[in-house]
């Protein structure tokens, strides 16, 4: 009997270890309260992005990060929609190139110029929607929070049992 109630014992301390564990996570916070709004775990070289349709221009744009480490992520490519003109001296250094689908891609970007962002504030546009992608989730900012609103995207050590417990909105796809 005492061995069953140590067994169970060890086991719960070991549970409950686990499940609090601080763990690398994508964040969503919102900017001025913190109220974390999205929260995915991630792990050092998965690759999330951001797509937003340009006010201006009104062509797609898409930026590609990748996970450094438990705290920092690296911009690793940059796509843009162009429609009149060339414009690859005004991006990034990197691997230039022009796809079918009225792309130009840079890649490789971390690889001339390597900077490590521990935040990102994105402003939810008023009137362009924007969408944050990870693995096969794509979600709407907008409908995340109200437009206007200052989202924070971070990479940070959070505990696990928040990853399994934490609001995910439900997937959306691309208008």
């Amino acid at each position: 009997m005492l061995i069953k109630v140590l067994v169970s014992a060890i086991g719960l301390v070991l549970l409950m270890a686990y499940l609090l564990w601080p763990v690398p996570s994508l964040t969503l916070s919102e900017g001025w309260s913190g109220k974390i709004v999205y929260l995915q775990a991630i792990q050092p070289g998965q690759k999330f992005g951001l797509r937003f349709l340009h006010s201006y221009e009104r062509g797609w744009v898409e930026e590609t990060y990748k996970v450094k480490d438990g705290s920092s992520f690296v911009l690793t490519a940059h796509a843009f929609q162009i429609f009149n003109y060339d414009s690859r001296e005004l991006t990034y250094p990197g691997e230039f190139h022009m796809d079918d689908d009225g792309f130009a891609r840079v890649t490789g970007i971390e690889k001339y110029r390597e900077v490590r962002f521990e935040l990102l504030p994105v402003r939810v546009a008023n009137t362009v929607p924007q969408f944050l992608i990870t693995g096969d989730r794509v979600l709407s900012l907008p409908d995340m929070v109200p437009k206007g609103s200052l989202l924070v995207v971070q990479v940070k050590a959070v505990r696990r049992l928040a990853t399994f417990i934490a609001y995910k909105p439900p997937r959306a796809g691309f208008p």
